[in-house]
């Protein structure tokens, strides 16, 4: 399995080196037929693109937009985080075996993988179009608000905390992968080049890890405290309307933003 994923990695590699060389051929070509404008683009673009990490902290500081961003994916990574734990608790008390495990797993990554490929090319594009980029971004929250609340009252329904867990997990991978995270791309389009390459490095990096650190942190925390798997569940449910409105909010303000480009 490890050779098989080498091979993949190998064809990623000459897939980026072979659009490397068609992105360079372009610019001759674009050079060839606008003389005029020879030096001048790619001036600009080496310009917007200068500094760090902390040029995208400044980006994105001073843009309420950008710090909704933030928001959307800080609480996607808690809660992601705060379920990747869940799981692993209600798993070990379930499965003392590493190969059931193993199956387990696989068999749920097969469901996500599947259901993804079939959202991506039958549903994600409708339901953007259909719903706009706000009230996409906000189904897979909202869905997980009203899992998390039957996570905890699965003890007092009678029902299986296995099942309900393996749900949750699938429909937040499945979601992400498949309308998150297009949604959430189409936000940058209404940004400046250094917006979106500086500021979005900065929030799926930094923004995105540091929310895993606070939801591990907070999961020690209250396993300590002695709150059981049911509390926690419900602790997260207002995480999840938050950033349920969040996306809402992001939705009208892209709308707004797109609106006032094309006036301009």
């Amino acid at each position: 399995m490890m050779l098989v994923s080498a091979g993949f990695l190998m064809f990623a590699i000459v897939c980026i080196n072979r659009v490397v060389r068609a992105d360079e051929m372009m610019g001759e070509v674009e050079e060839q037929l606008h003389p005029e404008k020879t030096g001048v683009n790619t001036e600009d673009k080496e310009q917007s693109l200068q500094g760090g990490l902390w040029a995208g902290v400044a980006l994105v500081a001073k843009s309420p937009y950008l710090l909704g961003i933030c928001a959307l994916m800080l609480c996607y990574s808690v809660l992601s985080t705060f379920l990747y734990f869940q799981q692993v608790q209600i798993i070990a008390e379930h499965f003392s075996d590493s190969q059931a495990r193993t199956v387990m797993f696989a068999r749920v990554d097969l469901v996500v993988n599947v259901l993804t490929i079939i959202l991506q090319l039958f549903v994600t594009s409708k339901l953007i179009r259909w719903l706009g980029i706000g009230r996409t971004l906000a189904i897979v929250p909202l869905v997980l608000a009203l899992g998390l609340l039957l996570l905890g009252m699965a003890p007092t329904l009678g029902l299986s905390m296995l099942v309900v867990v393996i749900g949750l997990q699938i429909v937040r991978r499945a979601g992400y992968y498949s309308i998150i995270n297009p949604a959430r791309e189409a936000l940058y389009v209404v940004l400046s080049r250094a917006e979106k390459y500086k500021a979005k490095n900065f929030v799926d990096t930094s923004v995105y890890r540091g929310g895993d650190a606070i939801a591990a942190g907070l999961s020690g925390v209250l396993r300590s405290a002695g709150f059981s798997i049911a509390n926690i569940a419900f602790m997260a449910v207002p995480l999840a309307l938050v950033w349920a409105g969040v996306s809402l909010w992001l939705g009208r303000k892209h709308d707004q933003m797109t609106q006032a480009s094309e006036r301009g």
